[in-house]
C-alpha cells in the first residue's frame, strides 16, 4: 500500500472512482497504480514514436487540414455575406452536440471541430467512431466549393468585370468621397466611384464581393511592392485554402489507406498496449522524481510563454486593432471574449494565482504537472477556438493595416499551434481529461 501511494504521491488522481472515471490508459484492473498525467503522456508519446512514426506525422497534418478546412466557410463569408457561414456552424454545432451532449460542447468548443475520444492510434478507452466527424467535414468541404461556384455565377457580369479594375486612386476629389466606403478601408486603396458601383449593383448576399476584392487586390500591391507582412498575409491565405482544397482530401484517402488506422472505423488496442503504456509511464514517473529532464523543463518554459503571449497579450491586442482599425463590431466581441475569459479565470478556485503556482510548481519539478496540464487544457479546449473563429473571419478587415496584418498572423499562429497541439496531446495520446470536467459534465457522460 506505502509502494502504491509512494508512485503516485504527485497524482491529482490516483485511482477509477468508477468504471465510468476509470483513466483511459489504465488497465481493467483497478488495483494497478496509475502515474501522473506528464508521465502518461510521455509514455504514449514514445509508444507512438516507436511502432507509428510515419502515421503521427500524417496525424500532425491531418489534424491541420481538419482545422483549415474551415477556411473554405469563412472564404464564402468573405466572398458574399457572413450568413452564409451559418449553416456550417449549425451543422457542427449539431453533430457535436449529438456526439458528446449539450453541456460539454458549451462548456468545450474545440468538440465541434475534432471529433472526441477518437485516436488514429486507437488510444482512447472508450474508443469511438471517427465516421460521422470526417463525414460531415467532407460535405461541408464539398457543399461550400459547389456553393461558392453558385453563387459567383448569379453575380452580374458586368461586376465582375468592374471588381477586376479595382484601382488605386489617390486624387483631391476622391478623397473628398471618403465617407462613402467603410471606414476601415483607407481612402488612398480604393476608386471610390467603382466601389460605389459594385456595391449598388452586387445584391444584397453578396455585398462581400466588393469588400473581399479591394482587400485582395491591396494585399497583391502590397506584396508586389515588397510589404513582407503583406506578402505573409496572403501566404497564409492561399496556403490555408490549398491545405483545405487539396491535402484533408488527400490525406483522409492515405489515412483511409492504413488498415486499422483508418478515418471510417473504429481503430482499437490490445489490453496488453494500454498495459506496457501505463507500466512504462510509472517508470517514467520515478525517473522524472529523482532527475527532471532537461528538455521537459525547456517545454515548460516555451509553453507559458506561448500561454502568456496568446491569452495575456494577443488577444487584447487584437481586440485594440479591430478597434483602431474601425472594424468596432468585431473589437466589441473580441473585448468581450477577452473579459469573458478573465472573469472565468478570476471566478474559478485559484484564480490567477492557481496559474501562477501551476507555472512555478512544473518548473521547480521539471515536468508538467497535472494543474498546470489542467490550465493548458482549458486555454485549449474553450478560448482558443472562439479567438482563432474571430480572428481568421476579422483577419481581411484588418489587412489594410501593417501592424494589425502582423499582430494578427502571429495570433492566429499561437491558436493554430494550440489547437494542433492540444488535439494531438488530448484526443490522439488517449490522455485522460476526465479530472478536468465539471460536475455537470460527468453528469451528462454518465
Amino acid at each position: 500500500e506505502k509502494r502504491r501511494f509512494a508512485v503516485c504521491r504527485v497524482c491529482t488522481h490516483r485511482f477509477p472512482k468508477s468504471m465510468n472515471d476509470m483513466d483511459l490508459l489504465a488497465t481493467d484492473d483497478a488495483q494497478v497504480p496509475q502515474a501522473c498525467l506528464a508521465a502518461r503522456l510521455k509514455a504514449a508519446r514514445e509508444y507512438v514514436n516507436k511502432e507509428h512514426w510515419l502515421l503521427s506525422k500524417m496525424v500532425h497534418c491531418m489534424i491541420l487540414a481538419d482545422l483549415l478546412t474551415n477556411f473554405v466557410v469563412v472564404l464564402t463569408g468573405w466572398m458574399f455575406h457572413a450568413a452564409w457561414m451559418l449553416p456550417a456552424f449549425f451543422v457542427r454545432l449539431a453533430v457535436a452536440i449529438t456526439h458528446n451532449g449539450f453541456n460539454p460542447v458549451m462548456r468545450d468548443p474545440v468538440r465541434m471541430l475534432f471529433p472526441y475520444q477518437y485516436s488514429y492510434f486507437g488510444l482512447q478507452k472508450p474508443q469511438s467512431n471517427g465516421k460521422r466527424h470526417h463525414i460531415m467535414t467532407l460535405g461541408l468541404l464539398l457543399g461550400y466549393i459547389m456553393l461558392q461556384n453558385s453563387l459567383y455565377a448569379y453575380i452580374p457580369k458586368h461586376v465582375n468585370t468592374a471588381l477586376n479594375h479595382t484601382a488605386v486612386a489617390n486624387d483631391s476629389e476622391s478623397q473628398k468621397k471618403c465617407e462613402e466606403i467603410p471606414r476601415y478601408m483607407p481612402c488612398e486603396h480604393v476608386d471610390i466611384d467603382e466601389y460605389k458601383s459594385c456595391t449598388e449593383e452586387t445584391p444584397l448576399w453578396a455585398e462581400g464581393t466588393c469588400n473581399i476584392n479591394v482587400a485582395n487586390q491591396t494585399m497583391m500591391r502590397k506584396a508586389n511592392e515588397g510589404d513582407i507582412v503583406a506578402w505573409c498575409s496572403m501566404m497564409f491565405i492561399y496556403g490555408s485554402l490549398a491545405v483545405a482544397y487539396v491535402a484533408w482530401p488527400f490525406l483522409s484517402l492515405l489515412l483511409s489507406a492504413c488498415g486499422c488506422q483508418c478515418m471510417w472505423c473504429v481503430p482499437s488496442k490490445d489490453q496488453a498496449v494500454f498495459e506496457e503504456i501505463n507500466k512504462n509511464a510509472i517508470e517514467i514517473e520515478k525517473k522524472l522524481e529523482e532527475k527532471p529532464d532537461e528538455w521537459d523543463t525547456l517545454l515548460i518554459i516555451k509553453d507559458i510563454g506561448l500561454y502568456v503571449a496568446d491569452v495575456v497579450v494577443l488577444d487584447l491586442l487584437g481586440a485594440y486593432n479591430f478597434f483602431r482599425t474601425w472594424n468596432l463590431w468585431f473589437g466589441g466581441i473580441a473585448l468581450l471574449c477577452y473579459l469573458k475569459s478573465f472573469y472565468d479565470l478570476a471566478s474559478s478556485a485559484g484564480g490567477v494565482t492557481e496559474i501562477v503556482n501551476a507555472f512555478s510548481e512544473s518548473l521547480r519539478k521539471g515536468y508538467r504537472t497535472d494543474a498546470f496540464l489542467k490550465i493548458v487544457h482549458g486555454e485549449f479546449a474553450s478560448e482558443a477556438p472562439v479567438a482563432f473563429a474571430l480572428q481568421i473571419y476579422g483577419f481581411m478587415f484588418v489587412t489594410f493595416d501593417t501592424f494589425a496584418s502582423a499582430s494578427f498572423l502571429c495570433s492566429m499562429l499561437c491558436s493554430m499551434y494550440s489547437l494542433i497541439s492540444g488535439a494531438y496531446r488530448d484526443y490522439q495520446l488517449g490522455i485522460d481529461t476526465s479530472p478536468f470536467k465539471t460536475d455537470v459534465d460527468k453528469a451528462d457522460h454518465n
